[in-house]
């Protein structure tokens, strides 16, 4: 289930403003959630690694290990301040071997472990990530399976992995021509909590039953001017590639994202002008605007 943030040397870092779009529910509903880092390394591997490393950016770390389980925790914290959910949510972390050459690499990848349905939730007849279902259901559902998997790219930087290339360590957006790591967390986080489609190539809901995800009860395709449960299984897999025409919307997104998402956002016609689809500024540029919402 996990989605992968994937980056060329030829092209920018491009990761959609989903990173925020919790935000946009009013102050009031928002309290705090706990969000944990399960480090499930092996020793001297990843999170581990006792390589020596001076702090840089705000993170204190001194080995490599410990600044990149720095960097997780710190994203997991910026997200933590802006949801609401008595749960804890539990993120089996580790870095692996992930696809890559000199001049293209997959950054790293997350996502819910589970989904649920149920009466008790919002919308029936509706997968809702395990993150999502805990907090409505006010308790573990699953105690023993942590909320959310993420890996990411250990041999980023190295000869033959995007060569020179590296995970920025810092947690002040100071990155260079680096890849800023707690950026590409907080995208790869929203998967985990929940902003997956679980829909297939080929267009088919998961399943059985096969239904849609609270999140695609929200996608709405311009060029059809259908929402994705609406769909048949071609239509959605058409969509899903449709790019630039398909929209994430609903009153929240409506009432809020002028505010929320303005700076890394393109609007869409009238219409359509409630309705907006992530544009292509850069993760770092979205997490400076959520940062400095989430310390108002």
């Amino acid at each position: 289930m996990n989605a992968e943030c994937f980056v060329s040397r030829f092209h920018a870092l491009r990761l959609c403003a989903l990173i925020a779009a919790l935000a946009l529910l009013p102050a009031s509903a928002r309290a705090a959630a706990t969000i944990v880092i399960l480090n499930t390394d092996a020793p001297n591997v990843g999170f581990n690694d006792p390589t020596a490393a001076a702090p840089v950016g705000g993170n204190p770390g001194t080995t490599l290990g410990q600044q990149r389980l720095n960097a997780f925790q710190s994203a997991a914290n910026i997200w933590g301040a802006q949801l609401n959910s008595v749960p804890t949510i539990v993120v089996d972390a580790a870095w692996a071997a992930l696809t890559c050459n000199a001049n293209a690499a997959t950054l790293g990848s997350a996502g819910a472990t589970q989904v649920f349905s149920s009466a008790i939730f919002p919308i029936p007849n509706t997968w809702y990530p395990v993150a999502l279902a805990n907090k409505l259901f006010g308790a573990q559902i699953d105690p023993t399976t942590p909320q959310i998997r993420a890996r990411f790219n250990v041999n980023l930087g190295q000869p033959g992995c995007l060569t020179g290339v590296f995970f920025y360590l810092g947690l002040d957006n100071n990155h260079g021509t680096n890849v800023d790591l707690v950026a590409v967390l907080l995208h790869e986080f929203a998967h985990g909590l929940g902003f997956q489609s679980f829909v297939t190539q080929a267009g088919s809901f998961l399943g059985p039953p096969f239904q849609p995800s609270i999140f695609s009860q929200f996608e709405f395709d311009n060029t059809s001017g259908k929402f994705w449960p609406a769909m048949t299984d071609g239509e959605r897999a058409a969509s899903s590639i449709n790019t630039r025409k398909v929209v994430w919307t609903g009153a929240n997104v409506s009432s809020g994202v002028l505010s929320v998402l303005a700076p890394v956002l393109r609007r869409e016609p009238i219409p359509l002008a409630a309705r907006h689809a992530a544009g292509t500024g850069k993760c770092a540029r979205a997490r400076r605007h959520f940062l400095a919402r989430s310390r108002k």
